[in-house]
């Protein structure tokens, strides 16, 4: 009996030790992933890293956008028991904002587990905090990483640069286009924990770190920038206009140095400020350009060879009915123009009939070639096509967009023609972005000069380039001229078009497009106002911005000695006396290659190698130079007068310097900041200038 009880009790017991090996094994196998799971949960913390967007500068590396690393600190209510609440939380006075006693309040008053205690903790707080942690041993506390953009410049190039969302992300603008350079890559970090979820350390074989984002140089200068926004704003306020556009461009090759629309608005602080604001409308908004267009119209003519610039037309007397019944009028009643005076003094009439003597298929096919009805390819979100048609005998439309109506445009497609009309024909590609860069400083990728196609031929664009300056000296564009360097341009003033109404009769679209140097073109500056009430003209009120601007520009950038070599000659004595440069101080040769740039005329006196003296006659447009005649090889040496090249670029300031014959060494890069001998003084040749540059 006591066998047959035994032989039982081994049999249940091997039975229920297979049935349990069994469930071990199934558990083993089937919920395998389950309990690897559950142990890594007990053992190990994974946290994802956020990568730091990469920085925005300007093309001389102004910090323009940058990110900043920031914690949150909260406390997880489950793991610290409530009598310990005072104790744990004495270990944050010295690296937070709020008292202990705000933080208990805020900690019992919460219903929720998690309570976050500071918001904006720097990484140098968040690495003293997490060590403390470590060393008391406390595990109740937790960071959250994100990070802030920050513009460093208070809203300059907030159009051009955009801004980003809380989760890092580009909205607009340079921080939209180039989002997948900028953003970075998420890192995943794993940590080991001991048994009470106290992290010990890191595991150096699982994870990855986060790539923080590539940086990016733009074209923009922002030292330009800033004085595009300064005199727009008051050229805005001064006329009362519901808003201005100004850009800035590099003709030659399609770079944007300055872009502004104002009123304008903080990428930091972008939800306070409306979508009309933050709309960048030099790309989005189109407008009828007015006779600002003229230019295409002229342009296409010349090309084709359609007129002669001195035949004259009949201007009608500022009045022009149309086949249709229709009326084109002109502000000044001219009787006979010639195609370059109807330019000149922007007669819509005598444009309307040139336009005729073009034809519409050849008009239209110009109109497209100069990039309007397509996008410029801008390097921005948001650019709109605008909006051409095809012009036919049956509407005379081709009448009306010869001098600027009937056609959609955005004012980077204006900018973009006339960079083809003054840079010998070539029609470019406008950007914003130079290169894109690692923190090594190695390049991603570049923006290089593009060209799409030859519009007109270089003679054209000589001859566009030699009546946009008549403009400015004799015509529309008066208050455009500059003090230092001649220029040329066209004024612009339509009748705004309103949807549902049509052309209105009291409110205008006011602008300017202007460049120079007239002779080879660095900076095109456009301007429009949008329903100014203080003056509508574009000739009276966009016009002074731009040469508020050009003359800013040019004192800023450009050395004495290049403003005076390009100047242009004006027809009073008074206007001549003050553009000739101040020879006195300089050798004979440096002397004699300057003047020529100014007289018709020089004479010598003296038998020395630096000038003494000047005398300049207006009337016989000559210039003496009279040298010392004493002047040996040593008394030479001791007469060169110092120029100031504080401000100037080094390639210009070492021009001076070079003219001048002066001997000068450099400290830095870019701008000088600093001279070691004042202006004024004379130094001898043996004497070393020392530049100090930033």
């Amino acid at each position: 009996m006591n066998l047959r009880r035994f032989t039982f009790l081994v049999i249940i017991f091997l039975i229920g030790f297979v049935v349990l090996i069994a469930k071990l094994v199934a558990l083993q196998i089937n919920n395998h992933d389950y309990f690897e799971k559950r142990t890594v949960e007990l053992t190990e913390k994974v946290e994802i890293k956020k990568p730091l967007r990469g920085e925005i500068v300007d093309r001389n590396n102004n910090l323009l956008a940058s990110s900043i690393q920031l914690f949150r600190l909260y406390l997880d209510k489950s793991m610290v028991d409530e009598k310990y609440y005072d104790s744990v939380l004495s270990y944050l006075s010295p690296f937070t904002k709020q008292s202990k006693e705000d933080n208990l309040q805020k900690i019992l008053t919460s219903k929720s587990k998690i309570v976050y205690l500071e918001d904006s903790i720097s990484a140098e707080d968040y690495l003293k905090l997490r060590d403390t942690f470590f060393v008391k041993r406390v595990s109740c506390f937790g960071f959250e990483e994100y990070h802030k953009r920050i513009y460093p410049k208070e809203g300059i190039a907030a159009h051009i640069l955009g801004y980003v969302r809380k989760d890092s992300d580009g909205v607009d603008g340079v921080e939209k286009t180039y989002n997948d350079y900028l953003k970075g890559t998420e890192g995943l970090i794993y940590y080991r924990k001991d048994a009470s979820g106290r992290i010990q350390g890191r595991i150096k074989d699982k994870g990855f770190d986060a790539k923080d984002g590539y940086n990016i140089q733009l074209t923009v200068d922002l030292e330009i920038q800033k004085i595009l926004e300064e005199e727009l704003d008051r050229g805005v306020s001064e006329s009362k206009a519901r808003y201005g556009i100004g850009i800035v461009m590099n003709p030659n090759t399609g770079e944007i140095i300055a872009l502004a629309v104002n009123p304008s608005y903080n990428p930091a602080r972008y939800s306070e400020y409306s979508d009309d604001v933050r709309k960048n409308k030099a790309i989005t908004d189109v407008y009828d350009p007015g006779s600002t267009f003229k230019a295409v119209t002229l342009a296409t003519a010349i090309e084709l060879n359609k007129i002669n610039l001195d035949t004259i037309i009949d201007a009608e007397y500022g009045v022009y009915k149309v086949p249709n019944g229709k009326l084109i009028r002109d502000d000044h009643k001219f009787s006979m123009l010639t195609p370059k005076e109807a330019f000149v003094y922007s007669s819509n009439i005598v444009m309307a009939k040139i336009s005729r003597f073009i034809g519409e298929d050849n008009f239209y096919k110009y109109v497209y070639n100069f990039g309007f009805g397509n996008k410029t390819g801008i390097d921005l979100p948001g650019e709109v096509r605008g909006i051409i048609t095809r012009p036919t005998n049956k509407d005379y439309n081709l009448l009306w967009m010869a001098h600027g109506y009937s056609i959609s445009v955005t004012p980077i497609q204006i900018v973009t023609m006339y960079a083809s009309i003054i840079n010998g024909g070539n029609l470019v590609k406008p950007f914003v972005v130079k290169k894109v860069f690692d923190n090594q400083g190695n390049i991603i990728t570049e923006n290089k000069p593009i060209v799409y196609r030859k519009v007109i031929s270089e003679e054209t664009s000589d001859i566009m380039r030699r009546l946009m300056e008549k403009v400015v000296e004799e015509g529309t564009g008066k208050k455009a001229r500059l003090e230092f360097v001649s220029c040329g341009g066209k004024t612009g003033t339509a009748k705004k078009f309103i949807p549902g109404i049509g052309y209105s009769e009291r409110t205008y679209i006011s602008s300017f497009v202007g460049f120079f140097p007239v002779e080879k073109p660095e900076y095109l500056i456009f301007i429009k106002l949008d329903s100014p009430q203080n003056g509508y003209y574009g000739g009276e009120v966009a016009a002074p911005i731009f040469k508020r601007i050009g003359d800013r520009i040019w004192k800023t950038k450009h050395s004495i000695v290049n403003q005076n070599a390009i100047v242009k000659e004006t027809k009073t004595v008074e206007k001549n006396s003050r553009q000739v440069p101040d020879l006195v101080g300089k050798s004979k040769v440096s002397a004699i290659e300057i003047a020529k740039t100014f007289c018709s005329k020089i004479e010598l006196k003296g038998n020395g190698e630096i000038v003494r003296e000047q005398i300049y006659d207006p009337f016989k447009h000559k210039i003496t130079l009279i040298f010392d005649k004493s002047t040996n090889s040593t008394q030479t040496e001791s007469k060169i007068k110092v120029p100031s090249v504080v401000g100037r670029s080094l390639r210009d300031a070492s021009t001076i310097l070079k003219s001048s014959g002066i001997k000068f060494v450099v400290e830095g890069k870019g701008y000088v900041k600093n001279q070691s001998i004042k202006e004024g003084d004379f130094i001898d040749q043996k004497t070393t200038l020392k530049l100090i540059c930033e």
